[in-house]
């Protein structure tokens, strides 16, 4: 149940979860092997979703992708877990951690697979429609794990870190507070039409990939969608599918309770009839007060345009490196805008169209849009009080957000 006090709590961040069973599902009458949770603790909120392999040969999958869900929450609230994440001073130290936490669920979710397979042995009846090539395997007591076979992204935001884990398809997108969107956890080639890799997999810990962050990276969220390949097989491409996730923060914003969430949670069967016909499971971590206080990044898309701008270019100065960030409307005109190196550089905004922008930049004219993100580089040959000639170099980036 979504709860309109999530708005009325000093903690930074909450999670909220959902999943519903696909409409093939229901037509075919079978059960749904999607699984999710979300968790909220003083430390951190996080949320989870997993999704059991379809095919006759993983008849236990429903299983499985639950069995995930409880191995993730049980290894994030473990208490060695807790004090090592309350307690990392250094960002070099999440690798380990984050490394030992995907050991664990896999260790746990074979554990439980192992007890699973003892206490409720496979049937005749149960084997029915099994490949043949899988069921010599099974016969033979080999790679019995399969059966329960799932997907599982996780994600973790406390104050001061924040991390995601995966292992197979589905996707685990980001919006910072700069209003962008993207998908942190590297994407796995492998993972392509039906096939995937899969937490019964031998190498599954090869298999996960991660990502992390610390609160003073321009990209630590505001706000993190989990979504099994339910959700985005429903929608034309990650354009869409960003556009979907924006509307939600957008609605979230403006609303100021949960009521928007609750009713997300009502049109999830209806996604999926309309779009992928499968299981889904939604998950969402966000951070309450920063979507209200910049609703206004979300509302409508293609109003503004990012700038991104960082470099080494002065090594004489204090600011031998830099990192600027700077919004502008998507309007025609002349702005001024820190560029780093302590000085202003005019950025003119010259035609706006419904999902474009043409620039000019340093005496040249750039078109950027919705898909094409316009990156300057520049680079030159310094010399330094004290030492030998420096290669500096320098990036500006616009974005249309």
């Amino acid at each position: 149940m979504v709860k309109d006090d999530f708005f009325e709590t000093e903690s930074s961040f909450k999670s909220i979860n959902f999943s519903c069973t696909g409409a093939s599902h229901i037509k075919n009458n079978t059960v749904c092997q999607d699984a999710s949770a979300s968790l909220n603790t003083k430390w951190y909120s996080a949320a989870v979703v997993c999704d059991g392999h379809g095919g006759e040969d993983y008849f236990r999958s429903d299983r499985g992708s639950k069995m995930a869900v409880d191995a993730f929450c049980s290894c994030v609230t473990d208490k060695a877990f807790v004090k090592c994440f309350d307690k990392i001073e250094s960002e070099s130290e999440l690798p380990d951690l984050i490394s030992q936490l995907i050991k664990s669920i896999i260790f746990r979710w074979n554990m439980v697979v192992e007890s699973d397979l003892k206490a409720d042995p496979v049937t005749e009846d149960e084997m029915q429609g099994v490949s043949d090539k899988a069921r010599n395997r099974y016969t033979l007591g080999e790679k019995l794990p399969a059966i329960y076979g799932t997907t599982l992204i996780g994600f973790v935001c406390g104050k001061r870190w924040c991390f995601g884990v995966q292992i197979g398809d589905g996707k685990c997108v980001v919006a910072n507070k700069w209003g962008q969107m993207f998908q942190p956890i590297p994407w796995d080639d492998t993972c392509f039409l039906n096939v995937t890799t899969s937490l019964s997999d031998e190498n599954a810990y090869e298999e996960f990939r991660y990502w992390y962050a610390q609160n003073l990276d321009r990209d630590f969220p505001v706000a993190v969608f989990l979504g099994t390949d339910g959700i985005d097989d429903s929608f034309a491409g990650d354009e869409k599918l960003h556009d979907f996730y924006r509307l939600i923060i957008k609605n979230l914003a403006k609303a100021k309770t949960m009521q928007p969430l609750a009713e997300l949670g009502e049109y999830l069967p209806t996604l999926s009839l309309q779009g992928s016909n499968d299981d889904i499971s939604f998950g969402m971590i966000f951070n309450p007060n920063a979507l209200r206080w910049d609703a206004e990044r979300w509302d409508g898309v293609g109003r503004r345009l990012y700038v991104y701008n960082s470099g080494d270019m002065d090594q004489d100065s204090y600011e031998k490196s830099y990192t600027h960030h700077t919004m502008l409307p998507l309007a025609v005109g002349s702005y001024e805008v820190w560029m780093g190196r302590s000085d202003r550089r005019t950025v003119e905004i010259l035609t706006v169209e419904d999902n474009s922008a043409t620039i000019r930049y340093q005496g040249e004219e750039y078109t950027v849009t919705r898909s094409h993100q316009e990156s300057i580089y520049i680079s030159e040959r310094q010399a330094t009080y004290d030492g030998p000639w420096h290669e500096a170099s320098e990036v500006t980036k616009f974005t249309l957000l």
